[in-house]
């Protein structure tokens, strides 16, 4: 059997635009911002309705070429395939258009024939993508035809905690590719953990359980199964959502006998934050540095960061070590199962 329930709201994304209004005519144009209109279409010109649509500013020179505009600037396109962007500045913009495809066909089979992500004016990669000019008071006109795509089914079994099947649980299907929180979907998966998602158009696509509290209270390391697929038009099979686990990461501070006497280390906290947030399972968990100004700290596995927090003003990070290596400035690979330590933190005091 396979599992077709699509819920938005239960990834923490709903298709609302910045501004309070859904669908294509809510809300009003303010003269002091820019707005985009169009219509989402197929390739026969008949409306697509369903489609999240948001904006992206080009970024050359990126990894991605884009950013967020904002995640919380999103629209649905209605019935007649209308959709309205507002709150926008003045500029250049890329629109792209993520189809909510059907599952299902007429015969209750999975579906194959669908669209795929697809930016103005209709084409899929952003090497092509014609960017929008925007400007204050105006509404741009943006119509984007959908590309075709083949579609695939992805299935597998979500593990649990304990390292069994998760049971009927939620299963968050997010988007990847850098458009990590822009839009997502959750599945209800069996008794037994195992899951079938239909009609996914090709992409990247991070699958994730969240076994507890969300948000996690504060200081509690959540427990999170995951798995991430790039789907080409083929069925993936066999997938396992497995736990992640944080990885713990310690070392030292270092500071002169002179500004020991004025350093308060409960003032200072380090933690570390991914380059690419893409697929990011949640919150990290900093660490406090301590009276020996030792400290520790978890993240999750991925090349990230270090970043540091002062209470009190007055203190610069002069270079970081690990394994007596300089590494200021520089990422550390946190790979799950892989303690590091011997991270060490020199600091000195303005003055």
């Amino acid at each position: 059997m396979l599992v077709s329930a699509v819920s938005l709201a239960s990834t923490g994304v709903q298709t609302q635009q910045r501004g309070g209004g859904t669908g294509a005519g809510a809300g009003r144009a303010n003269p002091r911002t820019a707005s985009i209109i169009g219509r989402v279409v197929n390739g026969q010109g008949l409306s697509v309705p369903d489609t999240f649509v948001t904006a992206l500013i080009p970024r050359p020179g990126t990894s991605r070429g884009f950013q967020f505009f904002s995640a919380q600037l999103r629209t649905a396109t209605n019935e007649r395939g209308e959709y309205r962007l507002e709150g926008l500045s003045a500029g250049q913009l890329y629109v792209i258009a993520l189809p909510h495809n059907q599952p299902m066909d007429s015969a209750g089979q999975p579906n194959r024939a669908g669209y795929a992500n697809t930016f103005y004016p209709g084409v899929g990669e952003l090497a092509r993508a014609q960017p929008v000019v925007v400007k204050p008071g105006a509404s741009s006109v943006a119509n984007i035809t959908l590309a075709p795509a083949r579609l695939s089914v992805v299935s597998g079994t979500v593990i649990a905690e304990s390292g069994k099947p998760a049971g009927a649980v939620r299963l968050g299907v997010v988007h990847g590719d850098g458009l990590f929180g822009l839009d997502g979907r959750s599945v209800t998966t069996r008794s037994d953990g195992t899951f079938a998602v239909a009609g996914m158009q090709p992409g990247t696509y991070h699958l994730r359980y969240i076994g507890s509290a969300w948000p996690p209270p504060r200081g509690e390391i959540p427990s999170v199964s995951g798995a991430t697929v790039v789907v080409a038009g083929r069925d993936i099979p066999g997938v396992r959502v497995v736990p992640i686990r944080m990885v713990r990461a310690s070392g030292r501070v270092i500071v002169s006998a002179a500004d020991r006497a004025v350093f308060r280390p409960g003032d200072m906290t380090v933690a570390a934050a991914p380059v690419d947030f893409d697929g990011n399972p949640g919150p990290q968990r900093s660490g406090v540095v301590s009276p020996d100004l030792t400290f520790e700290f978890r993240t999750w596995p991925s090349v990230g960061k270090l970043r540091f927090y002062f209470a009190s003003p007055g203190w610069v990070v002069e270079s970081v070590r690990l394994g007596g290596v300089d590494i200021t400035d520089k990422p550390i690979t946190f790979s799950e199962g892989k303690v590091v330590s011997g991270i060490e933190i020199v600091l000195r005091r303005q003055r």
